[in-house]
């Protein structure tokens, strides 16, 4: 890890209460606006690179994450963005969070936008909004070529292989050093029963969050339903 300098990380599942540290870096996240595990940012930059925290961005279609450097010539702001696959953004949206983000920046994450501009083996509505909006800001791509996303599905062909395993461990991570915050609320007793459905599902939640598989997830989803009703 001590040989990267600055990680750009989306789709981390992190919360208001999530709590992380890497030794020599710092570490900021941006999260879903309903403070839910799902979507949200992070930047990780080592301690020693002169930088600054700038104004993020949580709202439901993107959630952005930034930081601005200074460089012997110029300042350069580096962000992380995750934008969920359900919204039809247009260029106009793109527009909004490229502008602010400064004259000279980098932004890398996952825009969920496709385009063989950037060597996606397809080229989506979002993917064409998303470059007439870099073209309007003389934004230049950088990709490695390589799939960023490997589905479950055989029958499905993998598109632009993500960094997986780390995003997992970052959010493990995150679990494991957040302090368990505990009810102060005197007078409730929860039945027996509660209180064992709500430590397997705590079991549950970590088994998947370090698998990722459909029937964890299945299992995580029945647990909750069944602490609503």
């Amino acid at each position: 890890m001590q040989k990267i300098d600055i990680y750009l990380i989306s789709e981390t599942h992190l919360t208001k209460e999530s709590f992380i540290k890497f030794r020599g870096y710092t570490f900021y996240h941006n999260i879903h606006p309903t403070n839910t595990a799902r979507g949200g940012s992070v930047i990780i930059i080592k301690k020693n690179i002169s930088h600054h925290q700038e104004p993020g961005l949580s709202t439901a279609e993107n959630q952005v994450i930034a930081v601005t450097i200074k460089s012997r010539r110029y300042k350069v702001t580096i962000a992380a963005i995750y934008c969920p696959p359900r919204y039809n953004q247009k260029k106009e949206n793109y527009l909004n969070v490229l502008s602010n983000l400064g004259e000279k920046f980098i932004i890398g994450g996952y825009f969920n936008a496709k385009n063989a501009r950037w060597e996606s083996r397809m080229t989506t509505a979002k993917g064409n909004e998303l470059h007439k909006s870099a073209a309007e800001l003389r934004c230049s791509y950088m990709s490695t070529g390589k799939p960023t996303y490997w589905p479950n599905d055989q029958e499905k062909t993998p598109d632009l292989f993500e960094a997986e395993k780390f995003i997992v461990d970052i959010q493990q991570a995150a679990w494991n050093n957040t302090p368990e915050i505990k009810s102060t609320t005197k007078g409730i007793n929860y039945p027996n029963e509660v209180k064992e459905m709500l430590a397997e599902k705590r079991k549950l939640r970590k088994k998947w969050q370090q698998s990722r598989t459909p029937e964890n997830k299945n299992s995580l989803n029945n647990i909750t339903q069944r602490l609503k009703i």
